[in-house]
């Protein structure tokens, strides 16, 4: 329903400035001239918006679209410290929200775990079939056909989601 106002891959990301005792005009002015500087970040489309502060004064936040494709969430967290490069001032503390930080913190939380909790498990269940079958050659044959079948499920899984047109 939204592809008419916008591209599925855009992901908005907001970099939001936080001063305890309120943002400065220097402040302010910093932010400005670092929206420009990521509005030349790899990735980003449309118009960097921003710094649009709040009430109190006490935050700002500027609000950038990226459109790495269909794997930008892949892309981001190399955008995200990108931002957090540019985005320093003294005083100022920097964080990122909107689907583009969930999406940053999501892909460097998860990085790397899938493989982990493989091989985890697969180092579990080796040690069960050699305590339960008590053989040092025979745990090998349920293994190499979990394989065979984790193979095979991702395969079908690929072809159908390349392919098929659900």
């Amino acid at each position: 329903k939204l592809a008419p106002f916008q591209d599925e891959n855009d992901i908005p990301t907001v970099v939001v400035y936080v001063r305890d005792a309120g943002l400065t005009p220097d402040d302010l002015a910093a932010v400005k001239s670092q929206a420009a500087q990521l509005q030349d970040l790899d990735g980003v489309v449309g118009e960097a918006v921003g710094p649009i502060p709040s009430k109190d004064g006490e935050v700002a936040q500027t609000i950038v679209t990226f459109n790495f494709g269909k794997n930008g969430w892949n892309a981001l967290p190399d955008a995200a410290d990108e931002i957090r490069d540019i985005a320093v001032i003294d005083g100022v503390t920097v964080h990122l929200a909107g689907a583009g930080g969930q999406a940053a913190d999501s892909a460097e939380a998860f990085a790397g775990l899938d493989g982990t909790l493989l091989f985890a498990s697969l180092g579990i269940v080796i040690l069960i079939l050699l305590l339960t079958y008590r053989s040092p050659v025979l745990w090998v044959l349920p293994i190499l056909s979990a394989v065979f079948a984790l193979f095979t499920s991702e395969a079908v899984i690929y072809f159908l989601a390349k392919y098929a047109d659900l």
